[in-house]
């Protein structure tokens, strides 16, 4: 049963953020909440391990997807597919342990205090972050919207990045030596 503010005067609710809000205060803190898909390559590094984190937190269905996508991966003969795909999943679920949702890491990674440097990261700031909105009260469900959109959003730009890619082809590229082909100029 939900619990219904005229029933319950004592105002003990989370604090509500607007979905959209592009800035709000936690601890004395102002932060600034980044809505266009950019990072920088280590928070991007960081956006994929949180992630990864994120599908194995989600959906037991999708961890035995994973599974028996590395069963026929060793079937076939692709012993270092399978051994990715379950390397992946035993780093992820080690981490996952003990740690903070990772929605909230995601969100540490393009929700940010005025002047912080965003070619950095560090996990320990990461923390801060999240036990500054854990202490000032702030409703869980605007990050878990956020975060989530985020992630929706850098999949989209991926996407189209590596169509692009594709359309552009290999280029030729003579003096470059490689495997099963011969270079066109003498050396």
């Amino acid at each position: 049963m939900a619990i219904d503010s005229q029933l319950d005067p004592s105002g003990n609710y989370p604090v509500l953020l607007d979905p959209n809000t592009t800035q709000f205060e936690a601890m004395g803190t102002t932060y600034y909440v980044d809505r266009e898909p950019r990072l920088s390559v280590i928070r991007e590094r960081f956006l994929e391990k949180f992630s990864l984190y994120s599908m194995l937190g989600r959906s037991p269905g999708e961890i035995i997807n994973q599974l028996t996508d590395a069963y026929s991966a060793i079937n076939t003969g692709k012993i270092g597919d399978a051994a990715v795909k379950i390397d992946n999943l035993l780093r992820g679920a080690k981490e996952l342990e003990n740690k903070t949702a990772p929605v909230y890491y995601i969100c540490t990674l393009f929700m940010n205090r005025a002047g912080e440097d965003r070619q950095t990261y560090t996990t320990d700031d990461a923390e801060r972050k999240i036990k500054d909105w854990e202490d000032a009260g702030l409703d869980s469900r605007f990050f878990l919207s956020a975060g989530l959109a985020w992630l929706r959003a850098t999949a989209s730009v991926n996407l189209q990045l590596t169509q692009s890619y594709a359309e552009l082809g290999i280029p030729d590229l003579p003096d470059l030596q490689l495997p099963g082909r011969v270079s066109s100029h003498p050396a």
